[in-house]
């Protein structure tokens, strides 16, 4: 349910993408730079959440993550400018590193080890 979160709803952009250019008044090529900087700094940090969450526990990286998700989320939703838009993708993106399957895959193997 974790990854369907952080996952899902990252790859629903697309779908709102006019809709949002539109309210905005922004192009799509902004919008689409928007959702790079998120992507890239998914890809960029998922290996940081990852130490973070062997270091400390991957319920706390997840409950952060969800945390910091939450937050972006509403903060994209009320956000009027470019410049926020910017920040909060960034925000997203740092969250989806922390909800995304290496994280998630420590805490299932106590409930469904791998048979060998």
């Amino acid at each position: 349910m974790i990854v369907l979160v952080g996952n899902g709803s990252r790859q629903t952009f697309g779908i709102y993408s006019r809709p949002v250019v539109a309210d905005l008044d922004i192009s799509r090529q902004t919008f689409g730079l928007v959702i790079a900087i998120q992507g890239l700094l998914f890809g960029f940090v998922q290996p940081v959440a990852g130490l973070i969450a062997d270091r400390y526990g991957s319920v706390k990286v997840i409950v952060s993550g969800a945390f910091l998700y939450a937050l972006g989320s509403y903060i994209y939703d009320i956000a009027g400018s470019y410049d926020l838009m910017r920040v909060v993708s960034a925000a997203l993106g740092l969250a989806t590193a922390a909800l995304h399957w290496p994280i998630n895959d420590k805490p299932l193997d106590r409930f469904a080890p791998q048979s060998t």
